[in-house]
């Protein structure tokens, strides 16, 4: 981590052997974090293998930046991560462990990391000057070297958001596809919304644009980390019965 945590409860028990310890229902709390683990730590080779249950019972608020682990995620998405992911609420959720430590990234399959959360009140802000991702309600799950989130609630800038997916397939080669559905909204919050993305085609087409009555939003977005140029965006817009229509020039 970046920065040591301070412990300011534990109790449970450890059973010591030659080889092994044994951690049964071992309680810690850090004040943002209070959890329980359950499992085997093996010293049968230079590295242990870890084998653990770890249960969160509470979560935040945090900022998570402060306790990425440095040496597990590799750096373009540790980057993007320390840059993007900024605020979570609460959450409560499991991690299992069962593999040698010491693996790096590239190392890693499904088997060997799985968990699950159910968040609230997370910030994303995925790409500089863009509209963040706010205030997100939802369920992440991390399997191996692979990220998986549905959002159930929050905001898109200053729109309410109905759903949302994020995918990052493999965290050796990261690729961001975020999903997005507004549901209903009124207009002129959608336009004001597209008009910030800094893209100037979009900006130019919007910008003359005098909309009414509701609509509601589909955008997709990829974004590999590493390959700038193959990032791209895409939507729709699904109309209500609205009036449209262009300034007038003068």
């Amino acid at each position: 981590f970046r920065e040591p945590i301070d412990v300011e409860e534990t109790r449970g028990r450890a059973i010591l052997s030659w080889r092994a310890i044994e951690l049964d229902n071992l309680l810690i709390d850090t004040g943002f974090v209070r959890g329980s683990s359950d499992g085997w730590l093996y010293f049968v080779e230079r590295k242990p293998f870890v084998d653990l249950m770890i249960e969160v019972d509470r979560l935040g608020p945090v900022d998570p930046r402060r306790f990425m682990p440095q040496r597990f995620i590799p750096p373009k998405t540790l980057e993007w991560l320390n840059r993007s992911l900024t605020r979570i609420d609460s959450a409560t959720g499991y991690v299992l462990i069962s593999m040698q430590a010491g693996l790096k990234t590239p190392q890693i399959r499904r088997g060997h990391f799985v968990s699950e959360a159910v968040v609230e009140g997370a910030d994303i802000r995925y790409q500089p000057d863009w509209p963040a991702a706010m205030d997100l309600n939802g369920r992440a799950t991390f399997m191996g070297r692979e990220i998986y989130a549905s959002v159930s609630g929050g905001r898109l800038g200053d729109l309410a958001l109905a759903s949302a997916d994020l995918a990052i397939p493999d965290l050796v080669d990261p690729v961001l596809d975020l999903t997005l559905e507004s549901g209903p909204s009124p207009a002129a919050e959608v336009q004001t919304l597209l008009s910030r993305i800094p893209e100037e085609s979009w900006q130019r087409s919007l910008e003359p644009m005098r909309w009414r009555g509701e609509v509601d939003i589909s955008t997709r977005m990829r974004l590999p980390f590493k390959r700038m140029p193959e990032w791209w965006l895409e939507g729709e817009a699904r109309l209500a019965p609205l009036e449209g229509g262009q300034r007038e020039g003068g």
